[in-house]
């Protein structure tokens, strides 16, 4: 079976040999990205924050605070924000707005009044229905198509959003080398569903 391999691969063009090795070379970078990548928070989800990993082995002690300031309404105040609800040992201490979330999030530290441990509860917000957007992408390629070997230019300027679809023109200009050498621009605008 090997050497059928070997021989089918020995009458198969260069051109052709070189995508075939492209082409598995991207799947195995694909797979291994898929396997190694943890993903953000989800729009929409809460999720509890684990500690930082830099001082998981540092030593607690327990103190004694003269007082400890909470809101007044924790009901209210996890309502608002779509948290879930504390337990009735649990006091609200502290919230927060978090902005390098894809949407941006809140967080509020709960803080157990009979064990003095805290857990920070963070949620991130939903796309909007419409943003105005501001994310500029610039990239070049370099691989091998069914015209030979190519080099490739993109910018891409991302204007606005509507719910999860992205509006942004982009400019590509390719150049290929085959037989003959040829250039080729494209101006197009994207519509793009992005999760």
């Amino acid at each position: 079976m090997i050497s059928q391999i070997k021989t089918e691969l020995l009458k198969t063009p260069k051109r052709r040999l070189y995508l075939y090795g492209a082409f598995v070379v991207f799947l195995l970078i694909y797979s291994a990205w898929l396997i190694l990548h943890k993903p953000d928070i989800k729009p929409g989800q809460t999720v509890t924050a684990p500690p930082a990993k830099v001082v998981n082995n540092e030593p607690k002690i327990a103190i004694q605070p003269e007082k400890v300031i909470v809101y007044r309404d924790k009901i209210r105040v996890v309502e608002k924000m779509g948290l879930p609800q504390p337990s009735h040992r649990e006091e609200v201490q502290t919230t927060a707005e978090i902005p390098k979330l894809k949407y941006g999030g809140t967080a509020a530290v709960f803080l157990n009044t009979s064990t003095g441990q805290s857990r920070t509860e963070i949620k991130s917000n939903k796309a909007p229905w419409f943003a105005f957007k501001n994310d500029l992408a610039v990239g070049a390629g370099v691989g091998v198509g069914t015209e030979g070997k190519t080099l490739a230019g993109r910018i891409r300027y991302d204007i606005a959003q509507v719910k999860n679809l992205t509006i942004s023109p982009e400019l590509e200009v390719n150049y290929s080398e085959n037989r003959v050498r040829q250039v080729e621009g494209k101006a197009m605008i994207w519509m793009e569903w992005r999760k």
